[in-house]
Parts: structure tokens; sequence; C-alpha cells
């Protein structure tokens, strides 16, 4: 049996990437089309629209067509509008916001994501019909697409897998200290930390704050706000491992592995409010994208509510869960 997996999903630093990876190691079977593309080659066409388009399009396609593999996991939601007919198409649906107009105009996103917007929903529909079975990574996901268009195709929930560390930080070793993933916070979300940032807050005083993904802007100047533009695996692991809670104001978002990490790390997983994180995280989607204050008051709730580390062990048991069903419903979906 001859698996394609797509290498600029493969090579990506991206929650995509983690999911593609954890596939391959599951199966445990010959995974042809990591190895075409160098990671930076993957990357730079996964970041360019129009080589991401020439790659989707035209290119794969040949590449299908000259390999023959059995099945193809099109892992990023889209796939080639042309698909040689014998090839088994596995459709991996992480984000269905293109369906919804108003969310795409309302959330206030960038030229670029809203031409990718564009693009998934004029060639959803023929990846829909090209595939032969089709995985939503959550049930929220799931239902929209049974609400916006009618499948006739095999839909599973498959939620996804992330590899715990090997030892789970002890909560006495922990430092008041506060991760925010601006990395997972698109546009706005970007928006509604700088403005929290700039907040007076007296709980925000007293955190050491860490803001991942973004330079420090020009207004924020604070002896207890550091910015990382970049970190490696390793050095969020050991900041994570340090920290008392996990901020992820996102407003596009997909697979939900930042809140994974974030609870195998021990770490209060403090989300913003939208539907997949409602369904994830429930006990800790708090954050109002239009209220930056909410992230305050959120963490000062959870410093004085005696329940919360009992909701952080129950979401911690959700997403091991996760992990057992993924390694199972991976093998199964193949049949």
């Amino acid at each position: 049996m001859i698996i394609f997996l797509d290498p600029i999903y493969y090579h990506s630093n991206r929650g995509i990437g983690v999911v593609t990876r954890n596939i391959e190691r599951q199966l445990q079977c010959t995974c042809v089309g990591p190895s075409l593309l160098k990671k930076e080659t993957a990357n730079m066409i996964l970041n360019c629209g129009i080589l991401y388009l020439i790659w989707e399009q035209i290119i794969l396609p040949l590449i299908l067509r000259k390999l023959r593999p059995e099945y193809f996991f099109a892992t990023g939601g889209t796939g080639p509008y042309f698909i040689p007919s014998k090839i088994k198409q596995i459709l991996w649906v992480h984000d269905v916001l293109f369906l919804e107009e108003t969310q795409v105009n309302r959330r206030g996103y960038s030229a670029r994501q809203k031409l990718g917007h564009v693009y998934r929903k004029f060639i959803f529909r023929k990846c829909i019909n090209n595939s032969f079975k089709i995985v939503a990574i959550s049930h929220f996901t799931l239902s929209r697409l049974k609400k916006k268009m009618k499948i006739d195709k095999p839909l599973t929930v498959i939620q996804n897998y992330v590899e715990p560390p090997d030892r789970l930080p002890k909560l006495e070793t922990k430092e008041d200290i506060c991760v925010i993933f601006t990395s997972y916070a698109i546009n706005k979300g970007a928006s509604f930390v700088n403005q929290a940032l700039a907040l007076n807050s007296a709980v925000k005083d007293q955190l050491k704050i860490v803001v991942l993904g973004i330079d420090a802007p020009l207004n924020i100047r604070s002896h207890n706000v550091k910015f990382h533009k970049n970190l490696s695996n390793s050095e969020l692991s050991q900041v994570m491992g340090k920290a008392r809670f996990c901020v992820i104001p996102s407003n596009y978002e997909g697979f939900g592995l930042p809140i994974a990490e974030a609870v195998f790390h021990n770490c209060i997983p403090i989300s913003s409010d939208i539907p997949v994180f409602k369904e994830l995280n429930p006990h800790f989607s708090e954050i109002n994208l239009d209220e930056p204050m909410s992230l305050w008051n959120a963490i000062s709730k959870y410093l004085a509510n005696p329940d919360t580390y009992q909701y952080l062990d129950n979401t911690r048991s959700k997403f091991l869960k996760f992990n057992e069903t993924f390694n199972r419903k991976i093998i199964k979906i193949l049949e």
C-alpha cells in the first residue's frame, strides 16, 4: 500500500504539518511525497498564493499521475481539481470559515486570507466530489459541512494528535508567567493582544508576560513583558513548562493544537470564544476579541476559582482521549 502525503504540508511548522506527520507515524507504511521538496522550498510555496495554486492545480496532479499511490491524504483542506480516478483521496477539513461569508467580513481578515477563502470556496465542491472519504477535525466543522453542503461521502470526526512531553510539569514549579500565542492570533487577535497589553490591570502587573510570534510594538514598553518573534520547540517547551497561563486569542483556528500543547505542559489554556475552541476547551474559552479587558478578567477569574485545576485536568484527559482515538481512526479510515 502506497500513500501520498503532500510535502508542502508535511514540512509545515503549523498545525497542519503536525497532523500530516502524525498520519505517517501512525500508518507505518510507505509514504511518498515528503522527500520531493526540501523544507525551505515547501514553506515558500505554502506562503505564496500563486506558487501554492500552481503547485496544487498543476504540479501535484502530474506527480500523482506518475506515482499512482493508492491513497492521497489531502490534509490541507483542498486538493487538485482533476485527480486520477483510481487514487482514493481522503480530504481533511479543518476550517470551514470560507463557507461563512459573514465571518470572513466581520472578523477582519487580510487580503491574502480573503483570497484564500475565495480559492477554497471555488475548489471545495470539486474536492468533495473527488474524495473517497472526508475527515472533519471537530464536530463543529462536521455540523457546518452538513448544513452548508449536501455530501454523500463518508464523513468522520478525527480530533488531532499531539505528542505529550516526557513528563508533566508539576504545579508547584510553576511561576506567574503568562504565555500569549500571537502566532495563532491572525490580524484581529494580534491587535487584541496589543490593546490588552496597553490597558491598566492589577493582574497584568503581577504577571511575567511572554508574547510569542511578533516583534515588540513601539507603544508597549514594560519591564514585565517580553516579546519573541521565534522560539525553537525546545525553547517553547521550556517556557511553557514554567508558565501558569497560556493565552490563545485566535480568531482563525482549525486544529486547536495550541490548547493541547498548553494542557500537556500543565498550563491553564485561556482561549478566544470561537466555536472550535468552545468545543475543545469549554472551561476556558473566555476571551471576547472585541473586549481586550476580557483577557485580564479571565485570568483573575481562574486565579480565584478553586475548581480551575480540576478543569485543567478534565481538559487534559480529553486531549489524551483524542490521541487514542486518532491512532485507531487513522487505521480504520483506510478500510
